[in-house]
């Protein structure tokens, strides 16, 4: 179980979206955006009604948004509100949230490593990575898959079958 995770305080069932930087975050970067994603969880709205949301970073990297179905969903309009959000926050922060091609794992340390798609056989052909490396998959949609399933090893991650 993530224990990160369970600082989100809504349904299991709450939509999630993950976003990933393509480059690790500085201290001070890390408290702004933490706080820019909070105010924007407050004001989110889908067709006027406020949503049951909450903008957090977790492992002071990943920016990660949630919303409660419960009440509202989010809407399209609302989904592409907090699109044009994470893009305005990239460019604020020169740094990419939309990439698809940089993925995130945990060392024995458990220290956050990045490394780009073409790098990833060439670390696991030099041992830097192995397939039981916790790696982060940023596709899970629901709140429950994010505390139980977002860090696996890379055996059982889909990544492992493009390799």
């Amino acid at each position: 179980m993530n224990t990160q995770a369970n600082q989100i305080q809504l349904s299991s069932d709450s939509k999630v979206w993950i976003f990933t930087p393509d480059r690790k975050l500085n201290q001070s970067e890390v408290v702004s955006i933490q706080d820019e994603l909070s105010e924007f969880s407050i004001q989110w709205v889908s067709h006027g009604n406020s949503l049951s949301a909450t903008g957090i970073l977790l492992y002071e990297y990943f920016p990660v948004m949630a919303v409660d179905n419960a009440a509202y969903t989010a809407s399209g309009c609302s989904i592409d509100s907090m699109h044009r959000f994470m893009q305005t926050l990239g460019l604020k922060y020169s740094t990419d949230f939309m990439g698809r091609k940089v993925f995130q794992y945990l060392d024995d340390n458990k220290s956050l490593h990045l490394i780009r798609q073409e790098e990833i056989k060439n670390a696991l052909n030099n041992g830097q990575i192995t397939s039981s490396t916790l790696f982060f998959d940023n596709t899970v949609s629901t709140l429950d898959e994010l505390k139980s399933n977002w860090v696996k090893p890379l055996d059982t991650f889909w990544l492992m079958r493009i390799i």
